[in-house]
């Protein structure tokens, strides 16, 4: 495949797609449980993004023996390397060492050459022999630890990583390749420190890094609060510091702050400050993303349609206006993803104690008709019965016919525990003595194809004896 179609985009595809494409897939992709599909997202990303070599000539200061014939082969391979003729560059490069010896750069372009051809595990020991013979250069260290994670070695890695790290490695890549090491390794506390730390950095120039800091912000909010000590209020304020900030320029970012959101939104704790920090959050983002209205796709409205019912119901659950059982029943008429034999008695429980108490419920109605637009469309075809019923009873009766099937399956319902009176009586036996295991019946026996004692008219086996599925 293309380096394009690795990264999943057309041919041609501008530097900020290439961007959000490789950070959607290298969080996708472990680089611990699939090497090679993240080391081929790694080469794919640097291929169409920078030429390393030219980058690190600059930075590292690279040695050539000083004579003609070695000039002229490090310029052939660096021509080979930036046309990505990288098996010739190889081929070049393991000439010059043989005919000069083990010379820094042509160390270093041998290393390009095997990562970019995919021969990982030699080009980890080629970046081992740069380190050992040029310790004092981070930047051997620091392609080491990547050479190391490429290959599916985790615990080199984290160990490369470590000593770059302490010895000040910090650019911005190395920080966001060293969380992703720490994450693989269920290292939540470090991840979450160096992403902290990343941000504090990439906010600095924050339009030429909204893809990291969306990834980032979204990898620390991934990472369960109650097994770091990182001070989430001060990552809540720097978030709503860099929306604002960034704003002009996040329209096109939807898919990724999406991405960020369903973090928060699995990660926020219940309490109201955490559930009023999210809306806040939401809201922010639905108004950045807004202009792009008339272009979005149905499965981002589907995305924003299943947060806008999430919202409503943590709002709902919130709320000190409504009784505790609305609450905790207000699920099943707007969330379709639970089980819906669940919601169906869920619905039943909650109609039932509606009816119990209409009147008085007249006035929560109001509230949820006000506040809660999903809710309220979930409750209105049930309202709208118990406006234009004749008979409470009869409806009564109706309602509990089916409630009571369920009950036995589903017995946390809130009804019977609010009105046990209306539960129905069971039948008790009789034992004819205290020695025996016979029992006298206190009724008869129902056959499968007697009528039904509910009163429905149809054969028991066809009504309340069906097993319930």
């Amino acid at each position: 495949m293309s380096d394009f179609e690795i990264l999943g985009l057309s041919e041609g595809a501008q530097p900020k797609e290439i961007k959000r494409a490789y950070f959607k897939l290298v969080r996708q992709f472990s680089p611990e449980k699939d090497p090679e599909r993240f080391q081929q997202i790694r080469e794919a990303y640097e291929h169409l993004t920078e030429d390393r070599s030219k980058v690190k000539e600059g930075i590292i200061t690279l040695e050539f023996p000083d004579i003609p014939l070695a000039s002229q082969m490090k310029e052939q391979i660096q021509k080979r390397i930036d046309t990505r003729n990288y098996q010739e560059a190889l081929a070049t490069a393991e000439e010059a060492i043989k005919y000069f010896g083990e010379f820094e750069g042509f160390l270093y372009y041998l290393a390009i050459s095997q990562r970019h051809l995919g021969k990982t595990g030699k080009s980890v020991k080629t970046f081992e022999k740069l380190v050992g013979l040029f310790p004092e250069k981070l930047a051997y260290r620091k392609e080491l630890a990547f050479a190391y994670m490429e290959r599916g070695f985790m615990n080199k890695a984290y160990q490369a990583f470590e000593v770059a790290y302490s010895k000040g490695v910090r650019d911005l890549s190395f920080l966001h390749m060293f969380s992703l090491c720490c994450k693989d390794r269920y290292m939540d506390q470090q991840a979450a420190s160096l992403l902290q730390e990343l941000i504090n950095l990439a906010e600095k120039r924050p339009k030429e890094n909204l893809e990291l800091l969306i990834d980032s912000y979204g990898g620390i909010f991934s990472i369960d609060r109650a097994i770091t000590n990182i001070d989430f209020q001060a990552v809540r304020k720097s978030l709503i510091g860099f929306l604002h900030s960034a704003e002009p320029y996040l329209a096109e970012y939807e898919e990724e702050l999406l991405y960020l959101i369903k973090y928060m939104v699995r990660e926020t704790p219940s309490d109201s400050d955490s559930k009023k920090f999210l809306r806040t959050v939401v809201e922010q983002i639905r108004q950045i993303c807004s202009v792009n209205r008339t272009k979005k796709p149905d499965s981002l409205w589907e995305v924003w349609k299943s947060l806008d019912i999430f919202l409503e119901q943590s709002a709902i659950e919130q709320d000190k206006r409504l009784p505790e059982w609305l609450k905790e029943n207000c699920f099943a008429f707007i969330n379709p993803f639970e089980d819906p034999q669940l919601i169906h008695f869920v619905k039943r429980d909650t109609q039932l104690c509606i009816l119990e108490e209409w009147t008085d419920f007249k006035n929560i109605l109001q509230i949820i008709r006000d506040s809660y637009p999903v809710f309220y469309k979930g409750l209105q075809d049930f309202i709208q019965t118990l406006e234009h019923t004749a008979d409470m009873n009869q409806l009564r009766s109706q309602l509990l016919k089916d409630y009571d099937r369920r009950a036995q399956y589903f017995n946390d319902g809130f009804y019977y525990r609010k009105y046990p009176d209306r539960r129905p009586k069971k039948p008790t036996t009789q034992w004819d003595s205290d020695t025996d295991g016979t029992y006298v019946r206190s009724q008869p026996k129902i056959g499968r194809n007697a009528p039904c004692p509910c009163g429905s008219g149809k054969k028991y086996k066809n009504c309340c004896g069906k097993n319930f599925s």
